[in-house]
């Protein structure tokens, strides 16, 4: 079976062939589009890898999807399954024939796109005019710095709102005021002022480090004033507990709302001391402005992910590995999703399916910032949507009836939380998809976690199929399949 519908889709569908020319001749020609409308001060490379690895993604699920989809109707179609379902054959294994054909053949294209743009990213970093991003050697871990001891400050902020009040010095105040104090502090410890520097402190450094390799700092930040502005700051990175590491150094000159990178060098000394004992400390300041007409402000730096440290654990070749595999994992998914809809339904019924699918995973972001919204959020800013849709008809209309008011509210309330719960579903149908960030965690040279890795292969590769396997084989016992007249 698993033969069978391989030559199927090499010989006489062409559609392996078909594809696999797709992919390999646009990662090859995607540098010469790419010289031909360049991006001033990217990243080349990473300009290329970002355009390939979408492309390969789009190509490769448009094929395990429509591929999977036509593996058990092209049967029906050309006669043989009948011939199939007669045959002394469990219906399992007839599904998973298709399923692991469309997996191989998926495989296969993503070699191709591999070896593809292995070649043709040679080809962008011999060719560049600006020089490649420390980001690509290596991959790197995140480490967010150690939280500041804010517990002055919130003292302080709360005594002011009590005075203020006229409370007395030790009266409880409300948990939304306590919560605000804290935020507001925590903000006040990653605010950058031009005459107070910013002190944070790091973990320890994961060990071993690379060879050769380089601490960066990753910020991003907001100006106080509103406009763009030059962020120039000065950065030290101290190593307190490693006798004998001096201090390292770097500066800043980049817009202020651009993300961006501080390389520091690591001193040999503390490569050589315990990782318990090589906890770097930084102390950010900010540089006289560069000219007179640039205000001297303060900048402000999210405490979620405004300032981490990026540490060296592993390297560029192995991190691309684990991408192919989680593409791999990716891919069998939708096959074996695919090979369940030719199954359930008629070839024109599952490839509309797919393609409503499809439609889903290109709005995954929308999805996934839904998902995040509590209930009472979400049926807030779609009441207040549809009341400001509905405002513009109200100057033309009579006033309505209070009855019919109150039956338009309870209609419009049903309808919110009918959206709300349709969205929840949809993204508990789809979290398989919509959790998979490894690509980009790829682009940004961040390294893969090995249990994320392990625990998608192990859902999209084994336990997922499975159970859409026993469906199928469930209907195919069960569905009875006439040749078409």
């Amino acid at each position: 079976m698993f033969l069978h519908t391989f030559r199927l889709l090499f010989l006489r569908t062409r559609l392996l062939v078909t594809v696999a020319v797709l992919v390999v001749a646009a990662n090859l020609l995607l540098p010469l589009l790419l010289d031909a409308s360049p991006t001033p001060g990217a990243d080349p490379l990473q300009l290329y890898l970002t355009y390939a690895t979408g492309l390969t993604r789009l190509l490769l699920t448009l094929f395990a999807l429509w591929a999977s989809c036509a593996a058990i109707p092209q049967e029906a179609e050309l006669h043989t399954l009948p011939l199939l379902l007669v045959r002394p054959l469990p219906r399992l294994r007839i599904w998973l024939g298709k399923w692991l054909a469309v997996v191989a053949a998926s495989a296969l294209l993503l070699l191709l796109a591999a070896a593809s743009v292995a070649l043709a990213g040679t080809h962008v970093v011999r060719r560049a005019a600006v020089p490649s991003s420390p980001l690509l050697p290596y991959a790197y871990t995140p480490v967010a710095p150690l939280p500041p001891d804010t517990a002055a400050a919130e003292t302080a902020l709360l005594a002011r709102h009590r005075a203020r009040s006229g409370l007395p010095p030790d009266a409880p105040l409300p948990p939304k005021i306590l919560k605000n104090a804290r935020e507001l502090a925590l903000s006040d410890a990653f605010t950058l002022a031009p005459s107070a520097p910013l002190s944070l402190r790091f973990p320890p450094l994961p060990a071993p480090l690379p060879d050769a390799s380089t601490l960066l700092l990753a910020y991003r930040c907001d100006p106080a004033a509103p406009g763009a502005y030059l962020f120039h700051a000065s950065a030290t990175l101290d190593f307190p507990d490693a006798p004998g590491a001096p201090s390292v150094a770097a500066t800043a000159d980049a817009p202020s709302a651009t993300p961006d990178v501080l390389p520091f060098p690591i001193p040999d000394a503390a490569r050589t001391v315990p990782a318990d004992a090589s906890a770097p400390a930084l102390t950010l300041s900010l540089l006289p402005p560069a000219s007179a007409d640039t205000p001297a402000i303060a900048f402000f730096f999210d405490p979620a992910d405004g300032l981490r440290l990026r540490v060296p654990t592993s390297t560029f070749v192995r991190n691309a590995l684990k991408l192919l595999l989680a593409l791999l994992a990716r891919v069998a998914l939708l096959a074996a999703i695919g090979t369940t809809l030719g199954t359930l339904f008629s070839l024109p019924v599952a490839a509309f399916l797919s393609l409503a699918l499809l439609v889903l995973l290109q709005c995954s972001a929308t999805l996934n910032d839904a998902a995040r919204v509590d209930r009472d959020t979400f049926l807030s800013s779609l009441a207040s949507v549809t009341a400001a849709s509905g405002h513009d008809h109200d100057h033309a209309d009579a006033a309505p009836p209070a009855d019919a008011d109150a039956d338009a509210s309870a209609s419009s309330s049903f309808l919110a939380l009918s959206v709300y719960y349709a969205y929840r579903a949809t993204t508990l149908l789809l979290h398989p998809f919509l959790a998979d960030n490894t690509p980009d965690l790829f682009l940004s040279a961040t390294q893969i976690p090995s249990p994320a890795l392990l625990r998608a292969l192990a859902t999209d590769l084994l336990l997922v199929p499975l159970l859409l396997a026993l469906l199928s084989a469930l209907v195919l016992r069960r569905r009875e399949w006439e040749p078409p007249a």
